[in-house]
């Protein structure tokens, strides 16, 4: 079944009309991608590394994703996260971190701040999207970055936190 996604206009007013995955999308239409950034307890940023087949295969990422067709912002992240990750959480832990226009989409940004260390919390890795995850400090987030071993999301991301 196609991933569809609901198109809007540079103010991102809804046009109305929903557009198919790996298709091109027209000038001046634009969708929803997001992101959601989590750290546990001790400040470390949940990050997990892309299935081999995928574009940038094996690198480190922090969960991404496009929204569907019917969802907001929020809605399509807490999806993703849920999907690549396993891991549950309300939305009132969910805080916007940053926004950007891209060249055919919205991209939303939000964090989420744990309570618990990343050893207690249980993660199921998605077949075919995520094979491992790492909860990272700093120190090693900034190793993984020399080492080209994030993607540009995760290092745009940590570019954010640094502020």
């Amino acid at each position: 079944m196609a991933e569809l996604w609901d198109l809007y206009d540079v103010n991102r007013n809804p046009l109305g009309r929903t557009h198919e995955r790996g298709k091109p999308i027209r000038a001046g239409e634009y969708h929803i991608v997001v992101q959601i950034c989590v750290q546990d307890a001790k400040g470390r940023l949940l990050m997990t590394r892309r299935h081999p087949d995928k574009v940038d295969g094996c690198k480190w990422e922090v969960t991404a994703g496009s929204a569907l067709a019917g969802e907001d912002s929020a809605t399509g992240a807490l999806r993703e996260l849920r999907e690549e990750t396993g891991l549950s959480v309300s939305g009132e832990r969910m805080k916007p971190f940053f926004s950007r226009l891209g060249e055919d989409y919205f991209f939303d940004s939000y964090l989420v701040q744990l309570d618990e260390d990343g050893e207690n919390v249980r993660l199921t890795m998605q077949e075919g999207e995520t094979t491992d995850y790492i909860w990272a400090d700093y120190e090693t987030q900034e190793q993984m970055e020399r080492d080209g071993l994030l993607v540009l999301i995760a290092r745009e991301a940590r570019t954010h936190m640094k502020r």
